[in-house]
């Protein structure tokens, strides 16, 4: 986990130890890095002097939190959550009913859970094609969904999460005509047992995908920006090999054909996308 502005040894502990994990090592100010002890030396890890670490928290000035290429060991101290013990791994069981059948399923940064599924063009009519899950009101059906709406098929869209502040979803592309060229937001918002008011935003007159795309993948770049790869025009119809990014940087028409998903047609569907951490370049794998 990176904190760029606010980060500290009790926070970086506090998230480790609710993910079950007694150590956190803290590294260039701004870094959490979460695990156990004994696997340190067991990992070809290497106990070095603490003097080594000359790095104040960014957000804690009197603790260190490590330096270049050194992690700072604190250990937490309270109580664990044990969810990954081997009585609760590999275990599923029902919580609720769903009103909807999801395609695509989000967690918010409201720690609620969006899902969205086919409209306009499903079989179930009187879908909206969207709902918001509290996991904090299971025990009411009538009040842990809230119903939202979106104004397009979705089907094999393809769905992220923006680096912002708002922690927006965003959501490319759908089943066939205006759902092509969707592009649709939402901002979590609302708490534990308060249902928000905000809505799936979408307008393909203010902004839309310039090539439609059915099954696309899409990918935040190390600038902030989108990235959208492939996809065929309308659901099993021409490919449709190229890339985009939002927002079109300059204006205009921005697209890149691509020759090698060109090539690869129907195997292009959905591409495998990663930005390498080592110079931001991005590597496709189909």
């Amino acid at each position: 986990m990176v904190n760029t502005v606010n980060n500290t040894v009790q926070s970086c502990l506090k998230r480790c130890s609710d993910y079950g994990y007694p150590a956190g090592g803290l590294e260039y100010a701004e870094e959490c890095y979460c695990g156990d002890v004994e696997e340190i030396e067991a990992n070809g890890g290497v106990m070095r002097p603490e003097s080594e670490c000359n790095m104040l928290c960014n957000g804690d000035p009197y603790h260190l939190c490590g330096g270049q290429q050194r992690l700072q060991l604190y250990q937490w101290s309270g109580d664990l959550n044990v969810w990954y013990e081997p009585q609760n791994t590999g275990h599923y069981e029902f919580l609720i009913s769903s009103p909807v059948i999801p395609l695509i399923s989000t967690l918010g940064i409201n720690d609620k859970v969006t899902f969205v599924e086919k409209w306009g063009t499903s079989v179930y009519p009187n879908s909206t094609g969207a709902y918001e899950l509290d996991l904090t009101l299971v025990y009411d059906y009538t009040k842990t969904w809230r119903e939202m709406h979106i104004k397009s098929d979705v089907f094999c869209a393809a769905s992220l999460i923006l680096p912002d502040k708002a922690g927006r979803q965003i959501n490319v592309g759908g089943w066939s005509v205006d759902s092509l060229y969707g592009v649709r937001f939402y901002s979590p918002d609302g708490s534990a047992g308060v249902n928000g008011t905000n809505d799936w935003e979408e307008d393909i007159h203010v902004l839309a995908l310039q090539r439609g795309r059915w099954y696309p993948t899409a990918l935040v770049l190390a600038n902030g920006s989108v990235l959208v790869v492939g996809g065929e025009h309308g659901s099993n119809g021409a490919p449709e090999p190229s890339l985009e990014i939002l927002p079109k940087p300059g204006g205009g028409d921005t697209v890149m054909e691509l020759d090698w998903l060109a090539r690869t047609d129907p195997n292009n569907l959905y591409p495998f996308m990663y930005v390498l951490p080592t110079n931001g370049d991005i590597f496709v794998s189909e």
